[in-house]
């Protein structure tokens, strides 16, 4: 039907969004153009349809029987059966022209009968409306036309209004006296009916939320990594609830300003990247992390998060997010956090499934590169057996192997790299002008750098190939073509080699990229240098 226009009443009755419960919907049959409004005389008993209500199972059923009775009795268009919820929502069913509208939810403040749910005595109300209603999106004929008259029906249960029925015109006209009165005695036993409908409904509801989360535990049960999970969960939700786009954000122990966030959208792969927490895209997580709460956003667009929990502490948050307005509610929350329960343990098998296949491929690289090595006679054929055997399974930049030799000054390190397709040997530096791999040496365990803090300010002085640039806490060789752009690696990993417990040499690999190693690559060269 329709709203009214002036801005007093924005969001009025016929302009709310699609409601997000898991299953609703629904479709009818258009009817003929209701007749005008009969008089007094030619009333059929009340007690005939009130005898009809009575078979009525949910609330689709009520409203319905609703409009078959008194549409074509008084004219009426449209018939729209609101129920109250709690904490000031409510949910609405609506036949127009004969057709059944999908159900709706909203704040009952948005509603343009707000104010008559707040009256002491609550009763029959006519409402002319003066100005005319704008149209409202509908399916059927009832599309796009106005609405010139309103009477609204409390409906109680036990002394309070737990629901009201609304009857719409497209012509304005004057309502009689018998028309409330007959509107009155119909719904006067109609509290009890809309109550049980609502228990039914909440009942079928819940069976269908068990009978969903059991489906998507078995979809995401069999995934073995990360992106698979978020592709069956999206599959799966979307089936149930409108969802453009799933997103999951997880926190990293080593990096708490930083996190990963993996976004799914119809039809593409999983796309993953590092985001800051302070930044816009995190926000919405970033608060449903601080306070471990489910957050839902109505408008313009919906979106859902809920928190990722794992040992009780919050690691993450999940969210979903549709274009459409108030696609989401309470219930949809409490649902949803369920389903990152059955994230969360399928999460868990995955990286156990992750942790067993990254040491199986790192023993069988070790034991692979130890044999080849157990033949190399110089330092040369040990850093070419290296970096062979790591070509073949990572992907880097650069690969270093750096023997450290005692001097007057200090402990010096002569480097073997390889760059670009390059081998070469580096010219000697001193550990003390250097940054990482000073670290390294002096404390004995590995540096992992995701994103240089030096690489800009390298770049930006100035480098001369061939030799050594010494400033901003480091120390950086530039080798490689001349008519190539220089460039300082974004990412780096330093490995000590220990011989008892002194460092004699050092291992790394560099890379022009940011977040281009883990703690995986870390573990890896480890077990090299052991």
């Amino acid at each position: 039907m329709a709203t009214p226009a002036q801005h007093a009443h924005r969001g009025g009755e016929e302009s709310e969004a699609p409601a997000g419960e898991l299953t609703h919907s629904g479709n009818g049959r258009s009817a003929a153009p209701p007749a005008r409004a009969r008089k007094a005389s030619t009333l059929p008993n009340p007690a005939t349809l009130a005898h009809e209500l009575r078979t009525c199972v949910t609330e689709s059923d009520i409203v319905q029987v609703l409009y078959r009775g008194l549409a074509s009795m008084f004219g009426y268009d449209s018939v729209s059966l609101h129920v109250l919820e709690r904490e000031g929502w409510y949910h609405r069913l609506v036949v127009d022209t004969g057709v059944l509208q999908d159900l709706r939810r909203r704040p009952v403040a948005d509603s343009y009968f707000a104010h008559l749910y707040k009256q002491p005595h609550p009763k029959t109300t006519v409402m002319p409306v003066v100005r005319e209603m704008r149209p409202v999106r509908a399916k059927g004929p009832g599309a796009g036309r106005v609405t010139r008259l309103s009477i609204w029906v409390p409906i109680e249960h036990q002394g309070r209004v737990v629901a009201s029925a609304i009857y719409q015109s497209h012509k304005s006209r004057r309502v009689s006296p018998d028309e409330t009165a007959y509107l009155d005695e119909v719904h006067r036993q109609l509290g009890v009916l809309v109550v049980n409908a609502s228990l039914n409904e909440l009942t079928r509801n819940q069976a269908r939320r068990l009978e969903a989360l059991n489906h998507i535990g078995r979809a995401i049960a069999s995934s073995l990594d990360e992106a698979s999970i978020l592709t069956a969960l999206h599959l799966t939700l979307s089936e149930l609830l409108p969802v453009d786009e799933l997103k999951m954000l997880g926190l990293q122990d080593d990096r708490p300003d930083r996190a990963r966030m993996l976004e799914v959208r119809p039809d593409s792969a999983p796309a993953s990247k590092q985001v800051a927490m302070r930044s816009v895209q995190a926000a919405p997580a970033r608060t449903v992390i601080s306070t471990g709460q489910a957050l839902v956003t109505y408008e313009p667009e919906s979106a859902l998060w809920v928190p990722i929990k794992e040992g009780g502490a919050v690691r993450g948050a999940l969210g979903i997010t549709s274009k459409r307005p108030y696609a989401y509610e309470e219930s949809t929350a409490a649902f949803l956090e369920l389903v990152a329960d059955e994230v969360t343990l399928a999460l868990r098998n995955a990286r156990s499934y992750e942790a067993i296949e990254d040491h199986r491929r790192r023993l069988e690289l070790v034991n692979s590169i130890g044999r080849r090595l157990a033949s190399s006679l110089d330092r040369w054929s040990i850093m070419r057996t290296l970096r062979e055997e790591l070509t073949a399974l990572i992907d880097f930049d650069g690969f270093i192997l750096a023997t450290i030799t005692e001097s007057p000054e200090g402990p010096v390190a002569e480097g073997y790299q390889y760059v670009a397709g390059v081998e070469e040997v580096v010219p000697p530096v001193a550990l003390a002008v250097t940054g990482p791999s000073r670290e390294a040496y002096e404390t004995g365990n590995p540096v992992l750098v995701r994103n240089s803090p030096w690489a800009r300010s390298f770049e930006q002085s100035g480098l001369e190939r061939e030799r050594w640039t010494v400033g901003h806490g480091a120390a950086v060789f530039v080798s490689g073509p001349p008519d190539d752009q220089p460039h300082v690696s974004r990412s780096f990993v330093w490995v000590p080699v220990m011989s008892g417990e002194r460092t004699t040499a050092m291992l790394s690999l560099q890379s022009y990229h940011e977040e281009a190693f883990n703690e995986w690559h870390v573990r890896l060269l480890q077990d090299l240098a052991a």
